[in-house]
């Protein structure tokens, strides 16, 4: 089967580059980041056929090339994720309270005194900032760069005005602005209020609201066969720029990824009101989920590849990367939106062009065929690939077909599930 074949020839010369790639930023990124540098070596293992083969012998679990590919995905977002950001600024809130000595609470109303007993020396243009919050545990940052949880004591600062944001999960986020002279000493201390929903009903700003896509009476029948807790902490800038005191303040980020079987003979339409459906169903079932993404597929065997009909995205803005502490903590859903990647088959598939259960049999045990000839391959051969025909002819001898028509049948299973 030729275009199986070359296929397999492509992979392999795909895993090489991108391998040796991982490997190269695993180099470059060591200084940087260990973390990040080790995550990029994994990955590289991983890609890496010869490498990869002997990591299957000696962990004795065998990876199917989707199952590889979403593995090194996961590890290279991981690893990106743990590089040093240009960029680490937190941006709480877009309001600002000009403070001027001298400062007061935050009633208004006792004056915020600078301590007497404690002499602080400064050098010129410098100032002091001691912050403190009620209560303590928040995380500080000071025109935009991370100072820690407060209290904070003793902060050198430049002669000038400072934005200081504050925030604390559960509670109302703060952004006040100060100005410092040259030696002075300022002590900021704030009380945070309770973070309270707009909404009396705190049930129903979890709600999932429909789009235009969705028609309850299009939806169709439909069956989780797989379920994935995916949650990590809201995270606003990589990981690598957080302390290890301001993860533990972040709120959690629950994710869900479910995968579900759906008739192949769905519409488009029918399609995506069945995915929001799914999303519904489970986000009114546990309020806290905050981001959802589904999988459809039109047979159970195949859930553990990439989906064949369809998926849906719920998720701020219709982007995972908008999730913030502040909607992570008020399940404010107001600005989420389904995202919708539907195969082009969906809704035009010919009787001729979907495969019968015989044909996925035999593809089926192509491909156990394949993987299990992967096992002999010559590691020290860079280019060595298992042999297609040797293959297919134990597939057409096993089932009593010829090799052109077991090659047939391989090339519509692909077509059918990449379409």
């Amino acid at each position: 089967m030729h275009g199986i074949a070359s296929k397999g020839k492509k992979n392999t010369i795909v895993r090489w580059l991108f391998g040796i790639l991982f490997l190269l930023l695993s180099i470059t990124s060591i200084s940087s980041s260990f973390i990040a540098a080790l995550l990029f070596l994994l990955a590289g293992i991983i890609s890496i056929p010869p490498t990869a083969a002997q990591l299957d012998r000696k962990s004795n679990f065998k990876m199917s090339g989707t199952v590889r590919f979403f593995v090194v995905f996961i590890i290279v977002m991981f690893a990106s994720a743990a590089l040093p950001s240009a960029d680490s600024t937190i941006e709480l809130n877009n309001s600002t309270d000009t403070i001027v000595a001298p400062l007061t609470s935050a009633n208004d109303t006792t004056p915020i005194s600078e301590p007497a007993s404690t002499v602080v020396t400064t050098p010129d243009n410098k100032g002091i900032l001691d912050i403190e919050t009620s209560p303590t545990g928040a995380v500080v940052t000071v025109d935009g760069v991370s100072r820690g949880l407060s209290p904070v004591k003793g902060l050198s600062v430049d002669e000038g005005k400072h934005v200081i944001d504050l925030y604390l999960s559960g509670y109302n986020p703060k952004s006040l602005t100060v100005y410092v002279t040259n030696s002075d000493t300022k002590t900021i201390s704030w009380t945070f209020t309770p973070y309270v929903s707009p909404d009396p009903t705190p049930t129903e700003t979890s709600e999932v609201t429909p789009t235009n896509d969705y028609d309850s009476s299009l939806v169709k029948n439909y069956d989780v066969i797989e379920e994935n807790d995916i949650s990590m902490k809201a995270l606003t800038k990589s990981l690598s720029a957080y302390t290890t005191e301001e993860l533990n303040s972040l709120p959690l980020n629950t994710r869900k990824e479910y995968r579900v079987v759906i008739s192949p003979d769905v519409s488009k339409e029918e399609l995506k009101s069945t995915l929001i459906q799914v999303v519904m169903d489970k986000t009114s079932a546990n309020s806290d989920i905050d981001e959802v993404v589904v999988f459809a597929y039109d047979r159970k065997e195949d859930v553990d590849d990439a989906f064949t009909l369809g998926k849906v995205e719920w998720c701020p803005n219709g982007d995972w990367g908008s999730m913030t502490p502040e909607i992570a903590s008020s399940n404010d859903r107001s600005s989420y939106q389904f995202i919708f990647d539907i195969k082009d088959k969906v809704g035009n598939v010919d009787a001729s062009d979907s495969p019968t259960e015989r044909e996925y049999e035999i593809y089926n045990y192509y491909e156990k065929c394949y993987d299990a000839a992967w096992d002999n391959i010559d590691l020290s051969d860079p280019t060595a690939t298992p042999d297609e025909d040797l293959i297919m002819e134990e597939v057409a001898k096993k089932y009593g077909i010829t090799k052109e028509e077991a090659s047939r049948i391989c090339d519509k299973v692909v077509i059918y599930k990449i379409s």
